[in-house]
């Protein structure tokens, strides 16, 4: 812990002292006008060098002494921005934003946003950035953990905040994708469609439905740009890793379509050093993963009219080797997959008034075979699918200050298992609908912004109904620092997932038709600071949940596991956020996140249960992260460090924990840019250390892995 502050404290004086440097030089008077962009002057506008802050006067004309190579320029319902001062315009334009507080969104690309009006965390995907999948991006902000490997076709489940993985909804532009109880594998997302990601913290199922427990992590896909264009890559790494891609794009008057197809094929046989016995060297086997996945997307235009169509199917194979501890259990078991999301949605953008209109259907199922296995005491063979369909209907529009937003949706779950060894079959099917209203409120003074909101929902099925609401509030200050206030309250709910009700898979675990819904209530308070040269923000998160659904072993005819909903769980957290220089070509982001996931879970008697004030397994004490940029228009370098602290492996935490680790990765690319068309490479190095650690028990992750990509793409 204390060398990685130590870094902390190196990197953040690093990039300080370049700050300060930056800005030495002789001083100079700079004066100019400011005006928009039908020629009238703008009084009021904040001119800011980094030191000392002036404002234009009513002709929109300013002074300033300043050494500064650049100025920052800001007002409210105006976009900011930072020019050089060396050959400033006598006369500067700014451009009028339709941006607003809460929703810090451009008008007309908030489509497939979770909501019109509530506040979220937006990470932007940088064209520079090469990633594995979605779960990169994500994995860069501290408050986001995972305990999966980290290669090419393995799981990828994030946790968020120090919750649970099934506590995060996750969504693409919109539609939920894991509102039925489950973790979300964010490896089926393809990482070449990814926009930018929309984060919001803490419960919030009056934005989504079920599973916000956490929060909502939605996906907001690319918006097609309306050219021709094709693009080929190729990649090889570790590991016997070999993958290509192919992409097309065209358009006809007002409709674009793309398609995309891709494919790896890797071994995943790693070598690693066992914690029994530190200095021999094993090798993971039975790893192999392999997929074909497919892409559509098409949008078509009218005036200010949207009609978007998005489908996305994959195939796997996916040899599965199960704890290291056991390989014998596991080392022919392999699984066979197939998932498909799609939708269609209409959206109408009016001056006040909007309208969206979405049909949706994901479709996922596997087949899991460990029938050859060395040691059949694991034996199985059993068929799952699930599938979701629904409908969605929002309307929104805005009168003065006010915003209204009312919407309804209908969803359909079916689930069916077989068990094939012994022809045992399960299947359940659940209606449900939901019913929500949206209400914001904007106000301003001359240096001041805030936005109220307040959204309440209630879904239903046949056997349960939900009652939720989030309620929040933003203040912004833009004198004499520009300073943001925020905090939310709100419930949020999840439904055990079909799997948990009704599995049937094999002689050691037996699901639990009697699980009853987790529920939960949550606030969060923040405050950040936004400068030219750099944005801090700091917040505290609080989480109490009930009927957590947990697995446990019990004694039935011999030793079986089986999920039940165990009790209560508080989960605080803290966050610290720093960017340096986001606006230059290079810069830095430091973030650190600290956890405490503690069972208060009472018995029946209402006494403290056996585990009360025990951590849940597999929630770091605290996660940190530095990412270094440096991103020139046709060339750059990432280099990330991530560090998690120890995490405890069981209930009772009697067994110990499992150590801290600290992973640095780095990424290398390169643009030539030809008349016919663009080449680009990539190169990534991972685990740059060669850490040896693990993040479940008996699963190792792989040392240091390299993965390098060469892509040709033509536009027209």
């Amino acid at each position: 812990m204390k060398q990685s502050k130590a870094v902390y404290l190196l990197i953040l004086s690093l990039f300080m002292s370049l700050t300060l440097f930056a800005q030495k030089g002789a001083e100079r008077a700079i004066s100019a006008t400011i005006v928009n962009e039908a020629g009238e002057a703008i009084e009021k506008v904040s001119i800011y060098d980094g030191k000392s802050a002036v404002f234009s006067d009513e002709r929109g004309f300013f002074s300033i002494i300043s050494a500064a190579d650049s100025l920052h320029f800001s007002r409210l319902g105006y976009i900011s921005i930072t020019l050089p001062t060396q050959g400033l315009p006598s006369k500067i334009t700014m451009d009028i934003s339709p941006l607003t507080l809460p929703t810090i969104r451009v008008q007309g690309e908030h489509i497939g946003s979770v909501s019109r009006m509530h506040h979220f965390r937006q990470l932007e995907k940088q064209e520079s950035q090469s990633l594995r999948d979605g779960s990169e991006l994500l994995l860069t902000q501290a408050s986001i953990s995972t305990q999966s490997l980290p290669l090419k076709g393995e799981y990828q489940n994030l946790s968020l905040l120090g919750n649970l993985a099934r506590h995060t909804l996750v969504m693409i532009d919109g539609v939920a994708q894991s509102s039925a109880g489950e973790a979300f594998d964010f490896s089926k997302i393809p990482a070449s469609q990814i926009s930018r990601i929309e984060i919001i913290e803490g419960s919030s199922s009056a934005l989504g439905g079920s599973s916000a427990i956490g929060g909502i992590i939605n996906i907001i896909t690319k918006k097609p740009q309306f050219q021709s264009f094709a693009e080929l890559e190729e990649g090889i790494g570790s590991f016997g890793l070999h993958s290509r891609r192919y992409h097309v794009g065209n358009h006809f008057k007002g409709l674009q379509i793309e398609l995309e197809y891709s494919h790896f094929d890797t071994d995943n046989n790693f070598t690693y050093h066992p914690t029994w016995a530190p200095d021999e060297l094993m090798k993971r086997e039975n790893n192999r993963k392999v997929q074909d996945a497919y892409l559509i997307k098409a949008v078509y235009n009218l005036k200010n009219q949207e009609i978007q169509a998005y489908l996305n199917h994959s195939i796997d194979l996916r040899q599965l080797p199960g704890p290291v501890n056991f390989p014998a259990l596991y080392d022919r078991a392999r699984q066979v997959s197939k998932s498909t999301q799609g939708y269609i949605a209409h959206s109408y953008l009016g001056e006040s008034i909007e309208n969206d209109t979405r049909i949706w259907y994901n479709h996922a199922d596997s087949k899991y075979d460990n029938r050859s296995s060395s040691n059949p005491v694991a034996s199985a063979y059993n068929d799952q699918s699930q599938s979701e369909s629904g409908i969605s209907q929002a309307f929104s529009f805005k009168k003065g200050d006010f915003q209204y937003e009312f919407g309804a949706e209908l969803k359909k779950l079916e689930y069916a298992m077989q068990n094939l060894l012994n022809s045992q079959e399960s299947s359940a099917t659940l209606n449900s609908s939901a019913f929500f209203a949206r209400l914001g409120q904007d106000f301003e003074g001359e240096t001041w912004q805030g936005a109220n909101r307040l959204a309440i929902r209630r879904d239903i099925t046949k056997a349960e109904s939900f009652d939720s609401w989030r309620l929040e509030h933003r203040t912004k200050l833009w004198y004499p620092l520009e300073i943001e206030l925020g905090a939310s309250l709100g419930t949020a709910f999840s439904i055990p997932s079909l799997y948990d009700r009704f599995w049937i898979g094999d002689s050691f675990a037996q699901g639990n038709t009697q699980l009853k819904s987790e529920s939960a209530i949550g606030y969060k308070l923040s405050i950040g600071i936004n400068r030219p040269y750099y944005s801090l923000e700091g917040s505290l998160h609080h989480n109490e949940i009930t009927d957590l659904i947990q697995w446990r072993q019990i004694y039935l005819f011999g030793p079986i596991w089986k999920p039940f909903n165990i009790g209560k769980v508080r989960i605080k957290n803290q966050q610290l956020n720093l960017n340096i220089l986001p606006e230059r070509d290079y810069g830095a982001h430091l973030g650190i996140s600290f956890s405490q996931a503690i069972d208060i879970s009472l018995n029946k008697a209402g006494e403290p249960s056996a585990v009360y004030g025990k951590t849940l397994p597999y929630t770091p004490d605290y996660t940190a992260n530095i990412t270094l940029r440096y991103s020139p228009e046709n060339h750059g370098a990432y280099l990330i460090y991530k560090h998690n602290g120890k995490q405890f492996t069981t209930a009772d935490n009697l067994i110990g924990t499992l150590p801290s680790t600290g992973l640095l990765d780095g990424n290398l690319y390169k643009v030539f840019k030809f008349k016919p068309f663009d080449l680009r490479l990539d190169f990534k190095l991972l685990n740059i250390l060669n850490q040896s650690y693990e993040s479940f028990a008996h699963v190792p992750k792989p040392g240091r892995n390299y993965l390098f990509n060469i892509s040709l793409k033509r536009e027209w």
